[in-house]
């Protein structure tokens, strides 16, 4: 998410790897304010679903968890036509000059990472250098913007206080939603009075823990009595993913770059931890000690923290290994010719002509 200020071209950004949601705007929101150090007398925005839930005519209908936040706010809101770019130009070319100036090619450990380089890139490039458009630079032009902003305080309260309803958990780790029952992971239910937040949007609800932990997605039935279940959810899979990925240290001989890597693995592919330690295992099955070794030293010196990329690197150390060596090797010299038709070959002496016939001829 991008958040800009009109006038100074000063830029705030934030990544999420998740599917956007009403919660993780308004935790934007909050942060950029405290960015720019108060908050603007007016907020264009584009009839995003998070925002806004209906449009008819000019009258709008926003979703209820931006519903409150307006109240907490106070915001005045400018929305944007639908389909209309040219009303919002300015947040369009931000997008695109974050896009092709910061993401290209970058990799990360995890979104907390990419936030933090985030962070550090507008400091010292986004809103330091001159802006292509104004001509002038962000950074110095906010020193007087800000201002003309309004005072900014931080919310007494989280924004799970004005996003989406808490519902209790039940002792079988599930959540009833007009009249249907919708799983959590086991181990969410803590004993009575266990809550969790749930936000509807569109066909689809989200669940989240109290700290504003992503707990789970589920569309939402139309029926009753229907139990939507995750099978995932009734697995405990914390312990078995903790040995398998425990069992891989023993495979390298750094282990401090070990527990890096495969840490840094956990981290970034959370969803696909499983999938990643078993691949990373049958790579590594069979394979020589020092090559695994230089492979892992690789990875790490340049943060690719993959088991695909480790993969592909392994291959290459191998492929090194066992290239064959093309030696050439000359044979004995053993000439066809008859010895004594060599003789006379070897003892043959050309006629040569003396330098003045030459010069006759060229005269």
């Amino acid at each position: 998410m991008i958040m800009l200020l009109s006038r100074s071209r000063r830029k705030f950004v934030s990544f999420s790897q998740q599917p956007i949601t009403t919660r993780f705007v308004l935790e934007a929101h909050e942060q950029a304010f405290t960015f720019f150090e108060g908050i603007p007398n007016t907020l264009v925005y584009d009839q995003d679903s998070t925002i806004v839930a209906d449009e008819n005519r000019g009258a709008i209908l926003y979703t209820e968890g931006f519903r409150k936040y307006l109240l907490h706010r106070r915001l005045k809101i400018h929305l944007c036509r639908k389909s209309d770019p040219e009303s919002k130009g300015k947040i369009e070319a931000g997008v695109k000059y974050v896009k092709h100036n910061f993401l290209p090619g970058r990799r990360f450990i995890n979104l907390e990472a990419l936030n933090q380089e985030a962070q550090l890139w507008l400091d010292r490039t986004a809103n330091i250098k001159e802006h292509a458009t104004t001509r002038l630079v962000p950074e110095a032009e906010w020193q007087v913007e800000k201002r003309h902003l309004r005072p900014f305080e931080p919310l007494p309260y989280p924004i799970s206080g004005t996003v989406g309803k808490e519902y209790h958990v039940r002792k079988d780790n599930t959540i009833s939603y007009r009249g249907n029952f919708y799983s959590l992971p086991v181990g969410t239910y803590a004993g009575p009075g266990t809550l969790v937040v749930l936000e509807a949007r569109e066909k689809n609800l989200v669940l989240y823990a109290q700290d504003g932990k992503l707990l789970a997605g589920h569309p939402i039935e139309s029926g009753k009595g229907i139990v939507v279940l995750n099978n995932h959810h009734r697995r405990d899979t914390s312990f078995k993913l903790r040995e398998l990925q425990d069992s891989l240290m023993p495979q390298f001989t750094n282990q401090e770059h070990a527990d890096l890597f495969l840490e840094s693995i956990h981290n970034r592919y959370p969803r696909y931890s499983r999938d990643q330690f078993l691949h990373l295992r049958n790579t590594i099955s069979g394979c020589q000690q020092r090559l695994i070794d230089d492979a892992l030293a690789y990875c790490v010196d340049q943060h690719l923290f993959s088991c695909g990329e480790f993969h592909d690197i392994l291959q290459n150390y191998r492929k090194q290994t066992e290239k064959p060596s093309h030696k050439v090797v000359f044979s004995t010299f053993r000439p066809k010719t008859l010895q004594s038709d060599l003789n006379r070959i070897l003892s043959f002496v050309p006629e040569s002509s003396a330098i003045t016939t030459y010069e006759n001829i060229l005269s």
